[in-house]
């Protein structure tokens, strides 16, 4: 069979063999197979059954669909039927069923939980969780603090390192002054 399929190139991607791959892929699966085709001026439906082909007809809901591009080449394509409009019963069917499926699944979640809080283990899992998270959150807070401390104590004393800075400015702005004013005095 490996050998079969290196040969007909089928280990490509969208190419098959023949209409004998075709076939037997729909025996092997149990499934229509439908190619969507062009026949001279037309577009047609080929069914692949395993038995016989027939052009122009109407396409199973349950089938693999394929758009015949040329030669053996073939690309999967949506069904056709899949686009018309589910009829009320259809959906209201579904919609159900999808509640159910959302129901139980809530149902099981509510009782996952019940369990969980009502086994032995669970609260001092829970109290064991919860002192774990305190001690990181005033670790946290501890760390914040004393950097927070250390930085205040830095800027304060570039601050006053500044201010002593200006103020011996000032005072020796004014012993040149007055130097000067002596100076002046003892000139006169």
């Amino acid at each position: 069979m490996g050998d079969y399929l290196r040969a007909s190139n089928m280990r490509e991607t969208s190419v098959w063999a023949s209409e004998v791959e075709i076939f037997a892929s729909a025996h092997f699966l149990r499934t229509d197979i439908y190619v969507y085709s062009h026949v001279g001026s037309n577009d047609v439906w080929l069914k692949h059954s395993g038995q016989f082909v027939e052009p122009n007809l109407a396409v199973s809901e349950h089938a693999i669909n394929l758009q015949h591009t040329h030669g053996n080449h073939y690309d999967i394509i949506l069904n056709v039927i899949s686009k018309k409009q589910i009829d009320a019963k259809e959906k209201d069917k579904i919609r159900k069923r999808e509640k159910r499926t959302d129901e139980n699944f809530r149902r099981k979640e509510r009782e996952d939980k019940f369990r969980k809080r009502h086994c032995n283990g669970y609260r001092e899992q829970e109290k064991e969780r919860k002192s774990k998270t305190m001690d990181r959150e005033s670790e946290k807070l501890a760390k914040q603090l004393k950097r927070k401390s250390a930085e205040y104590k830095a800027k304060e004393k570039e601050n006053k390192l500044s201010t002593m800075d200006r103020e011996s400015e000032k005072l020796s702005k004014q012993l040149k002054r007055k130097s000067e004013l002596n100076k002046s005095k003892r000139k006169k």
